[in-house]
């Protein structure tokens, strides 16, 4: 019998955690659950948080990705977990690109009131971009 209650024991902790997931995944506006499993869909939500200092959310993804959100669900962030790169689908081709023949690698990107700010892997370099993806500057 003491086997049988761990076993309900095991099953009732996954099953309260499996709801918290999908309690926490739920309050984020649709454009950010969509984004995540158009952009991520290898991986699934960890943990969501309301962030008051950006006006939205902070999700942290299982495979340790991290993304903000605005209040309506529009992406600000995207950052890998160190060394890890992101997607490149959902922001201006021409951002991918011009880092793709730089030899580089994505590992963050932001958008900025003059465009995109972009994280190297393996640099302490970032890379601006305006909002049409052409290359304005490192710093």
């Amino acid at each position: 019998t003491i086997f049988k209650n761990r076993r309900l024991m095991k099953q009732l902790f996954f099953a309260a955690f499996a709801a918290l997931a999908l309690s926490s995944c739920a309050r984020l506006p649709q454009p950010a659950r969509d984004f995540i499993s158009i952009h991520f869909p290898h991986t699934s939500v960890r943990e969501v948080e309301r962030e008051d200092d950006i006006n939205g959310y902070s999700v942290e993804l299982k495979d340790r990705t991290e993304l903000e959100f605005t209040a309506n669900g529009d992406w600000i962030k995207v950052d890998g977990e160190d060394g890890n790169s992101i997607p490149t689908t959902f922001f201006p081709k021409k951002i991918a690109d011009y880092v793709t023949q730089q030899g580089y690698i994505i590992e963050g990107i932001r958008k900025t009131n003059i465009g995109y700010k972009v994280d190297i892997i393996g640099s302490h370099t970032d890379l601006f971009f305006n909002h049409n993806g052409d290359p304005i500057g490192n710093y």
